[in-house]
């Protein structure tokens, strides 16, 4: 998380599987995303890149759409870039 004025940007980039926390991909994903949600304001910046990658495809989409929707029903919601590998 890099602090800016008035601001903060959350980048969920390049997870890796981490043997040494027992974690995969997907649930570092997860936390990454959780964190976003938890803290994110009208002044922050999402980034999304490859969000639900290691799922099924029918899973990630509605992951990533799930995720989407939660973020547009703030009030204020953030900004959110988002990249994927999908090509539904």
């Amino acid at each position: 998380v890099l602090h800016i004025k008035n601001g903060r940007i959350f980048a969920m980039t390049c997870s890796k599987h981490t043997i040494a926390n027992k974690q995969s991909t997907f649930m570092m994903d997860l936390h990454q995303v959780g964190i976003m949600i938890n803290n994110a304001t009208e002044k922050s910046l999402c980034i999304l890149d490859e969000f639900g990658k290691g799922t099924l495809t029918s899973d990630g989409v509605g992951l990533l759409c799930a995720t989407l929707h939660y973020f547009s029903c703030y009030t204020h919601p953030p900004k959110i870039f988002c990249c994927t590998h999908f090509s539904e």
